[in-house]
């Protein structure tokens, strides 16, 4: 993440990160690998998620994955789309945009608090470190 910016865009896009992939692990069929490509200029953070799987369903109860990473994108100001890849797979994409103020943490969206009191996940989804990439075997 940019210096500066306020634990919660950090929060934020970790959570995103995480509820993808749970939905990788839980709606891919066959997948193999993903991708979570994390980049960040002065202007904003762009996230993307890229699994190569099948797209599919898992029976049961209907989850609040999707809307709930677009409500989280869009409580920082981004937002966020989801769905099937160009060359298959599926893929979630994020763009935050920079705080007004860089060293003033937005009004309303409050940062989850770990039990030692810290920021919780702040600064995990590739804190400092501009066009990270990971790829891992599912």
């Amino acid at each position: 993440m940019p210096d500066g910016w306020p634990p919660e865009v950090a929060v934020g896009i970790y959570r995103i990160v995480q509820e993808a992939l749970s939905n990788v692990a839980q709606h891919a069929r066959d997948a193999r690998n993903v991708t979570v490509t994390l980049a960040h200029d002065a202007r904003s953070v762009r996230l993307r998620v890229v699994d190569d799987g099948q797209p599919g369903r898992v029976a049961g109860p209907g989850g609040h994955g999707l809307v709930g990473m677009r409500e989280r994108a869009a409580a920082l100001g981004g937002r966020l789309s989801a769905g099937p890849g160009v060359l298959g797979g599926w893929t979630v994409e994020a763009t935050i945009p920079a705080p007004a103020d860089a060293g003033v943490a937005r009004v309303g969206v409050a940062a989850p608090r770990s039990a030692g009191g810290g920021s919780a996940g702040a600064g995990v989804a590739g804190a400092g470190a501009a066009g990270a990439e990971t790829t891992g075997e599912s």
